[in-house]
């Protein structure tokens, strides 16, 4: 019979045994549930006062958040170099994510305007010897003659609401609807017409006039009082007032 009794007494000491240990297994569990419970609310708790001591904090916070902000900085960087990688931005109509070649948001519709894209740089050739003159050159390497500008470009057309590039000629803005007021036309200046001169007439050779005839000199007569030279019709003296008639 004893032996029966410590047989019984070990089972139960084992059983106790297997108890204790479930139970300590299942308040480790507890306590880890809780442990995680209390760093959420310790993450919690920094938060909100980062939030909303961003220029107030204590100085035994100072490293904090200067750590705090560089982490930030880089994850923003991060965040957004991703975005490049893939393609993405976001709608200017409702924020949503979309593709950078997406022409429409697939939530709100958003038209995207279109995108301009420069056109490649083409060689020229030179207008004096007809050699190719590179992109970004001003003179041809051959003869040394100045590089052909081009054409002035009429400006493009803009709608003055959403200041989306238009089609020359639109009415009304494709993206908004918009009127579209098309800019009066600068008038070209005149240039001024030369004055028509008249016709040249020849010069004619002058008329020689007949040389006037001589008349003879009228004749003299002297005064008998002074001897003063007269006219032969005069009656007195110009000189003496003598009478010589």
């Amino acid at each position: 019979m004893a032996f029966f009794d410590d047989l019984g007494k070990a089972f139960n000491n084992a059983g106790q045994k297997t108890k204790n240990m479930a139970d300590a297994a299942k308040l480790n569990s507890v306590l880890a549930e809780e442990e995680r419970k209390l760093n959420s609310l310790y993450a919690q708790i920094g938060q909100l006062y980062v939030q909303n001591h961003k220029e107030d904090y204590e100085e035994i916070f100072i490293n904090l958040f200067r750590e705090h902000a560089e982490t930030s900085q880089k994850i923003d960087d991060m965040k957004k170099k991703i975005r490049e990688l893939k393609n993405i931005i976001s709608c200017p109509g409702c924020g949503a994510d979309m593709s950078g070649d997406a022409a429409f948001c697939n939530l709100c519709g958003y038209r995207m305007p279109p995108k301009e894209t420069p056109a490649p740089q083409m060689s020229t050739k030179c207008t004096a010897c007809g050699a190719v003159i590179a992109p970004g050159m001003n003179f041809c390497s051959v003869c040394g003659a100045p590089k052909p500008q081009p054409m002035p470009q009429a400006a493009p057309l803009v709608c003055t609401r959403c200041n989306a590039t238009l089609e020359p000629g639109s009415a009304f803005c494709v993206f908004c609807g918009a009127p579209v007021s098309t800019p009066e036309p600068v008038p070209v200046a005149q240039v001024p017409q030369p004055m028509p001169q008249p016709a040249e007439v020849p010069e004619q050779a002058p008329v020689a006039e007949p040389a006037p005839a001589e008349i003879p000199a009228p004749e003299k007569i002297t005064c008998p009082n002074c001897g003063a030279v007269l006219d032969s019709d005069s009656v007195f003296c110009i000189e003496c007032g003598s009478k010589v008639r």
